[in-house]
């Protein structure tokens, strides 16, 4: 019976100690975010941006500089400087929505003589 209790304590104790370190992280984590919200709001935007960006290459009609710009907006981003990352990201998202639409008027073109 004693081996029995001895295996229980051990295993609260894991369970314990699991739950600790597991609050920890996820303070700290909340900490990081709750420290730079700009860095949030960048993140969000760059997502939206790749998303639209990955649409115009499906298409076949990216432009040129589209993947420039958010190379240059994640370099600015890391450097601390959000307010020319959101720009360049907010430029980027326009190329790939326009390239887009760019994509759809060309596909079926109508021909004025």
């Amino acid at each position: 019976m004693k081996q029995r209790s001895l295996m229980q304590v051990v295993l609260l104790g894991g369970a314990l100690s699991l739950a600790t370190l597991s609050g920890v992280s996820c303070a700290s984590n909340d900490a990081k975010s709750a420290a730079n919200p700009e860095m949030d709001k960048f993140t969000a935007a760059y997502s939206a941006a790749e998303a639209e960006v990955k649409k115009a290459g499906k298409t076949g009609f990216e432009w040129r500089d589209t993947g420039k710009f958010m190379k240059e907006a994640k370099a600015a981003a890391d450097g601390g400087d959000f307010a020319k990352a959101m720009k360049l990201v907010a430029k980027a998202q326009q190329q790939g929505e326009l390239a887009q639409k760019q994509a759809a008027d060309q596909a079926n073109p109508d021909f004025h003589f």
